[in-house]
């Protein structure tokens, strides 16, 4: 059976900003849109597309619990698609992680690890924090980043010393 993986992202982002004073009120509308497969900054890349540098064609998600440890995502074969099989991706192009945590200080840290994957953060040992009710949301649907099995295909996800609940989708391709 053939599994065929799109996707859309839409995220925006609309803050407004006022002042008072003796001249008025100013207002600055700040705004940023990632919209998906009708904005321009962002398509949806389906299996069978012809440029493989856009193709999207494996997908892993999950929900889960850490408990004061470590999550190592092997994305070199240790993800399953919707039907189980083992999923081998040799670039990611999407990686979207929540924390679902509502309590203060309660941190995911992505990144870091051994034979972390890289690419997407400047070097070995670097990481991002996730704060509570955060996401971390971060695509490269052209280059992708490079897996490189058995010594840079690990994306870890540790809760510290915490109980935290969280949410991952990443996409990636083949070939």
């Amino acid at each position: 059976m053939a599994t065929t993986v799109s996707q859309r992202a839409t995220f925006s982002i609309v803050t407004t900003e006022e002042s008072s004073s003796g001249l008025g009120t100013t207002r600055k509308v700040h705004s940023l849109l990632h919209e998906g497969t009708t904005g321009p900054d962002f398509k949806v890349y389906p299996t069978g597309t012809t440029a493989a540098s856009q193709q999207q064609d494996k997908v892993a998600s999950a929900t889960g619990s850490l408990v004061a440890t470590t999550l190592a995502l092997d994305l070199a074969g240790g993800l399953t698609d919707i039907e189980g099989v083992a999923i081998t991706m040799v670039e990611v192009t999407g990686i979207t992680i929540k924390n679902k945590s509502t309590v203060s200080g309660e941190i995911l840290i992505v990144g870091a690890g051994s034979n972390p994957l890289l690419n997407w953060i400047k070097a070995t040992g670097d990481a991002v924090h996730i704060g509570p009710s955060g996401i971390l949301h971060i695509t490269s649907p052209i280059d992708g980043y490079a897996i490189t099995a058995s010594t840079g295909d690990i994306l870890t996800i540790d809760s510290g010393a915490a109980t935290i609940s969280y949410e991952y989708i990443i996409h990636g391709r083949s070939a």
